[in-house]
C-alpha cells in the first residue's frame, strides 16, 4: 500500500544485498539494461520498496528514454544520482524518522527521472535557438500541468517532467506529483542561489522535509567530485563531450574548480546541519579531489608558452 507510514530507512537490508559505499561506485563504462535494472532493484531493497512487475516494465521504459548517444545526461548519470542520493538519503536516516513510503518512493523517481529524455542541449542552448517550444508543447495530462513548479527558463526541466509523469501514468505508478514536481525543478542550476538564500533565511529548526530532500537531491545530482578520481573524471570528462563548445585542456581545470566551489560546496555545506560526521567526510574526499583539479591547474600554467 502507498501512502502507509513506516520507519524504512531504519530497517535493515536483506543479509544478501551490500551496503551501500560512495566508494564502490564505478559506471565508466556502459552497462546493459539488466544489470542496470539489477542495480536499481538492489537500491530499492535498501529503501524497502518491495520490487514488482509494474516497476520493471516502467524501468524498461525509463532506461531507453536515457540515450546513449549523449554522452554525460543518460542511464549512467541516472543510476549515479539514485545511488548517491539514496546514500545520503539513508546516512540521514535520523531526520527522516517520519518519513512516508510516499515520499520516499516519490524521491527515488525524482533521483532516477530527473533527466529523462534530456537532448543533451542546456537551458541556455535551447533559449537561444527557440526548440524549447517542441520540448513543451506537451502536457502531462489532460487535466494538470507541473510545469508551473519550474521557472520560465527551466526549459529541460519541465520535459523531464512531461515525459516521466507519461510514463508513470502509462504504469499506473503512484506518487506525490507535487513534491516530484518541486524536485525536479530545483535541479535547475539557475535556482541554485536562490534555493541556498531562502535556506538561510528559515530558522534551521523550521527547515522541512522538502527542503532537506532538495537538498539531497541537488548534491547528488551534481556531486561526482564526492566520488574516487577515476569516476569523477568520466563524469567531467561525458559533461565536456556534451558541451555545444567543449573546453580545452588548457580551460577544463578551471571550470570544474570553478563549478565545484560555485555549487557543489554551498549546497555541501548545507548538510552540516543535517549530518555533521557525514559531512566531514565528504568534505575531505571534496577537498582530495579539488586539490588534484589545482595541480592539474597549476601544472597547466607553468607549462604555457610565455605568450599563451
Amino acid at each position: 500500500m502507498l501512502f502507509k507510514m513506516s520507519c524504512f530507512l531504519c530497517q535493515p537490508c536483506f543479509n544478501h544485498t551490500p551496503c551501500i559505499s560512495i566508494e564502490d561506485h564505478d559506471l565508466s563504462k556502459s552497462i546493459s539494461i539488466y544489470d542496470w535494472k539489477k542495480r536499481i532493484r538492489n537500491l530499492f531493497i535498501h529503501v524497502q520498496i518491495e520490487w514488482s512487475t509494474k516497476y520493471e516494465l516502467l524501468m524498461d521504459d525509463i532506461y531507453e528514454f536515457y540515450h546513449m548517444n549523449i554522452p554525460f545526461h543518460n542511464h549512467t548519470h541516472a543510476y549515479d544520482v539514485l545511488q548517491l542520493g539514496i546514500f545520503l538519503l539513508l546516512k540521514c536516516k535520523p531526520l527522516f524518522k517520519k518519513i512516508t513510503f510516499d515520499t520516499t518512493f516519490t524521491f527515488c523517481l525524482a533521483l532516477l527521472c530527473h533527466d529523462i529524455d534530456h537532448q543533451g542541449r542546456t537551458n541556455s542552448d535551447l533559449e537561444k535557438n527557440g526548440s524549447f517550444v517542441d520540448l513543451e508543447c506537451d502536457l502531462i495530462d489532460d487535466s494538470e500541468s507541473l510545469h508551473s513548479y519550474c521557472s520560465l527558463t527551466s526549459h529541460n526541466e519541465k520535459h523531464h517532467l512531461s515525459t516521466a509523469c507519461r510514463l508513470f501514468k502509462k504504469h499506473n505508478v503512484e506518487y506525490n506529483k507535487s513534491l516530484f514536481a518541486t524536485l525536479v525543478a530545483h535541479t535547475d542550476l539557475l535556482r541554485h542561489q536562490t534555493f541556498l538564500e531562502n535556506l538561510e533565511n528559515k530558522n534551521t529548526k523550521n527547515i522541512s522535509i522538502e527542503d532537506q530532500l532538495i537538498v539531497l537531491i541537488k548534491l547528488a545530482d551534481i556531486g561526482h567530485i564526492l566520488r574516487p578520481w577515476k569516476v569523477h573524471m568520466h563524469f567531467v570528462n561525458a559533461m565536456n563531450r556534451e558541451r555545444t563548445d567543449p573546453l580545452s585542456t588548457l580551460d577544463l581545470p578551471y571550470d570544474t574548480i570553478n563549478f565545484n566551489a560555485t555549487f557543489v560546496y554551498p549546497i555541501l555545506l548545507r548538510l552540516k546541519q543535517m549530518n555533521f560526521v557525514l559531512y566531514t567526510k565528504l568534505c575531505a574526499k571534496y577537498e582530495k579531489n579539488m586539490q588534484k583539479w589545482k595541480d592539474i591547474r597549476d601544472f597547466v600554467i607553468s607549462n604555457q608558452a610565455p605568450n599563451h
